[in-house]
């Protein structure tokens, strides 16, 4: 009974989650070197997520300007930005991943002009989180979000430039992967000791 028990304990032991790290998305390891304001499409699968209608650009290009210049003023750590491109009064970004994972919070601003910020999670293409915020091209908001278990974010505004993304927090959802295996090994460990006992008997 004692080393069915302890085989037990171990099992459950193994199907305990570990505490996900937290990944810090700065687009700064980028190269956007030669590339204009418009900006450099994001690799695939850079940092596990893949980016559409947002692009990695050197805010500096945009210093000073009156059309672009949130995008500078928007930076929180050296030196790139993203920027979610507007067409026409209208701008928009995604952000998927394969693996559900939790968006803890980002720094957000306007390129152009002070607008709303709608932001809104998803998982499986359904709509777990929406909220909307208030950003501005003066300098940076801060957004914290906490949102877990999704695999999909949309950002949109309808003014205001593009939308400048900067410093953006994510954490992985662990997935304990002998969970799958949990039940089996009771099973058998269940097995195991109904023929011990007909052995003594």
């Amino acid at each position: 009974m004692a080393k069915f028990l302890t085989l037990l304990v171990a099992i459950l032991f193994l199907c305990v989650p570990s505490r996900a790290n937290a990944t810090l998305v700065t687009f700064d390891d980028i190269n956007v070197y030669g590339t204009s304001n418009v900006g450099f499409e994001i690799p695939f699968g850079y940092n596990g997520l893949i980016f559409t209608n947002i692009y990695a650009m050197d805010p500096r290009l945009c210093e000073g300007s009156p059309y672009c210049g949130g995008s500078y003023n928007g930076r929180v750590s050296p030196s790139n930005i993203a920027s979610a491109r507007s067409y026409g009064s209208f701008s928009y970004g995604e952000i998927n991943s394969f693996v559900p994972f939790t968006l803890n919070g980002g720094a957000f601003s306007a390129s152009y002009m002070d607008t709303e910020l709608v932001i809104v999670g998803y998982l499986d293409n359904v709509v777990i989180y929406n909220d909307t915020f208030a950003i501005s091209a003066a300098g940076p908001t801060f957004v914290t979000l906490n949102w877990s278990n999704i695999d999909r974010v949309f950002i949109s505004s309808n003014n205001g430039g593009s939308i400048v993304i900067d410093n953006l927090m994510i954490n992985e959802v662990p997935i304990p992967a002998v969970l799958p295996l949990f039940g089996g090994g009771l099973m058998a460990l269940g097995g195991l000791r109904l023929v011990g006992r007909k052995r003594k008997a």
